[in-house]
């Protein structure tokens, strides 16, 4: 985490870019590319109702337990959304079933101007441990910061996860591509949301930690602009371990006529039984004649 005090003072109203660098070669900056100085004075005593107030604070609130993930994807009329799902871990808040929990999430774009929010009342799941809670937002193409935060009605408890996503233009790109999601058995407890059902045939799970006899399968879907004769596309799929050692890899053609309106839509078993202990880096290509190469990846863990 880096922060600085500029020098001299914005003004209210002043917008200061920012540029993060490293010098090291091979890593990749996730940082605003400016802000706006509040035209509002600081009020130390200042307390938002809720879960909205988990969501102020540079970091994450750590109270709640959290994981989430962030997914962009194209909705059936064309426009992008965001799927999320969060994860409530109902052992350590010591929550029951049936408990509420307030949920609210908000986008914000690089300069950290809102761009949408979303809130949500949600009950935890009957089983132990994690419950994961789907929902939708619609989000304009582009890098997103994601903050979600949690109240756990009950308690008062409150917690937040913070994320970043990269929308496509899945109206204007001629390829594109979902971010790719996972799902598994034995699946974790689940309330959904009816308008990820509507807009994916699976929900995502935030797991990423699986044993040998567990089954996970990969989902996501490969997009064409509408209105424009498909292509043949490749896909190559690449499971790398922690010694950068290629343990799997599968290329083949998704051919044109595997195009509809809702794109093709790919979903493929990974191979947790037969890699074997350790870490994993997922990497997903997908490339097409005179068509820039797109890669989505994913880590996960094998124990």
């Amino acid at each position: 985490l880096l922060g600085y005090t500029p020098a001299p003072p914005a003004r209210p109203g002043d917008y200061r870019r920012v540029e993060v660098k490293v010098k090291t070669p091979g890593y990749e900056v996730t940082s605003r590319k400016g802000y706006f100085a509040s035209r509002q004075p600081e009020s130390k005593n200042a307390q938002l109702p809720g879960a909205l107030n988990a969501i102020t604070g540079v970091l994450s609130d750590p109270g709640v337990p959290l994981r989430g993930i962030a997914t962009p994807l194209r909705q059936a009329d064309g426009s992008s959304a965001v799927a999320i799902t969060l994860a409530f871990d109902r052992d350590a808040a010591n929550a029951d079933a049936g408990d509420r929990v307030e949920i609210v999430t908000h986008l914000f774009d690089p300069e950290g101007r809102p761009r949408a929010n979303f809130e949500q009342t949600a009950s935890l799941c009957a089983g132990p441990g994690w419950c994961e809670i789907n929902s939708l937002i619609p989000a304009k193409p582009g890098h997103h910061a994601v903050r979600i935060g949690v109240k756990h009605i009950k308690s008062g408890q409150t917690g937040s996860v913070y994320l970043d996503v990269d929308v496509p233009d899945f109206a204007k790109r001629n390829l594109t591509m979902t971010g790719l999601m996972l799902d598994a058995l034995p699946a974790a407890p689940r309330v959904s949301d009816d308008r990820v059902r509507a807009a994916i045939t699976m929900l995502p799970t935030t797991r990423r930690q699986f044993a040998t006899s567990d089954q996970a399968w990969l989902f996501f879907r490969v997009h064409q602009r509408l209105g424009r004769a498909p292509k043949d596309v490749t896909r190559t799929l690449r499971v790398t371990n922690g010694r950068d050692e290629i343990v799997s890899t599968v290329s083949d053609v998704l051919p044109a006529a595997a195009f509809g309106v809702s794109g093709a839509e790919q979903r493929l078993e990974l191979p947790i039984a037969t890699v074997g202990p350790g870490e994993y880096l997922l990497s997903v290509e997908v490339s097409a004649t005179g068509e820039a190469k797109l890669t989505r990846q994913l880590s996960f863990t094998v124990r």
